[in-house]
């Protein structure tokens, strides 16, 4: 995939981990993902639409990683992924499309992002919106990893 569709997602999740909730988060090698399994155990999957590429992207939290978002939000540690938590990662998600949506006009692409598709539970299905391949890139924090997902045709 084209470094133009993946530079504003890695811009913009660091940016928003960082400022919303106070947690740095760092990426790692991004690679084809070869099935439609999520990694993690909530997810948000959001489409994106232009004049010249359509796609969506996702992103999904393990569940040490969602609830420690949670916590340091809202000021309590829920037990297990609940409606909060999948709230949560919803409005993370929706973030993360606002700061990239910027950044892809900046660089000529006035993208349509829908609202988020939320998922949850052990091995989800994450469908993507385009025929191309679905790159992966991991990202590592001191509360667990989150996994971002972008899958773009153009």
């Amino acid at each position: 995939m084209n470094s133009k569709f993946v530079e504003p997602f890695l811009q913009a999740l660091p940016n928003v981990f960082g400022t919303m909730i106070g947690i740095e988060i760092r990426p790692e090698k991004q690679a084809p993902k070869m099935n439609n399994l999520s990694l993690g155990a909530v997810s948000g999957l959001i489409a994106m639409t232009s004049d010249s590429a359509n796609g969506s992207f996702s992103i999904s939290l393990e569940t040490s990683m969602a609830l420690a978002c949670v916590e340091r939000l809202f000021g309590e540690r829920p037990e297990t992924v609940n409606d909060e938590v999948i709230d949560m990662v919803g409005e993370l998600t929706n973030m993360i499309a606002g700061v990239a949506k910027q950044l892809f006009e900046s660089r000529g692409y006035d993208f349509g992002m829908a609202r988020p598709h939320m998922m949850s539970g052990d091995s989800h299905q994450l469908e993507h919106l385009a025929s191309s391949s679905v790159i992966l890139i991991p990202f590592n924090s001191d509360f667990g990893k989150l996994f971002l997902e972008i899958c773009i045709d153009y």
